[in-house]
């Protein structure tokens, strides 16, 4: 017992400690934005969707995770403040990307038969949905993050 307790001691100050958690937090994003990167090459040369499954189920939970452990501790983001403008211009890059990279693709399978209309009206129908998905999606994430904050700040009221 006294062994595990050495093994799992920290002996780092905290200073160390901060520097840690920044290259742990830097290293998990990077992480992720190679993994979404990769998702996407994927997609576009062809893999089939079975070969990127578990890929994109961990990709999934990872983001799913991180999501709910912030809005449990009332955090939305370092940079970018929850609210409705900020979602929709979110959903709207998030809509634009898929337009384009569907275009590409639409491209690249349709070789010299490209039909630029119905390749358009694809993509901006693409586009459109994934836009109004994410912007549901960051609309119902906003309600939970700040019914949450309420939530704890009441509770931090309660204490005092």
């Amino acid at each position: 017992m006294k062994r595990n307790r050495k093994i799992l001691k920290n002996n780092l100050d905290e200073m160390q400690e901060q520097k840690l958690l920044h290259i742990e937090k830097t290293g998990f994003w990077m992480l992720y934005i190679l993994i979404a990167f990769d998702l996407i090459i994927k997609v576009m040369t062809g893999v089939s969707k079975k070969d990127v499954l578990v890929e994109l189920l961990c990709f999934m939970a990872v983001g799913i995770y991180t999501f709910v452990m912030c809005v449990k501790n009332g955090i939305w983001d370092r940079h970018i403040q929850a609210g409705a403008r900020t979602n929709i211009v979110v959903s709207i890059i998030s809509g634009l990307i898929v337009a384009v990279l569907y275009l590409i693709d639409y491209a690249k399978r349709s070789g010299a038969h490209y039909n630029w209309k119905a390749a358009a009206g694809a993509a901006g129908f693409s586009g459109l949905l994934t836009t109004l998905i994410t912007l549901l999606l960051l609309c119902l994430g906003t309600a939970f993050y700040q019914r949450r904050v309420r939530v704890l700040e009441e509770e931090s009221e309660d204490e005092e």
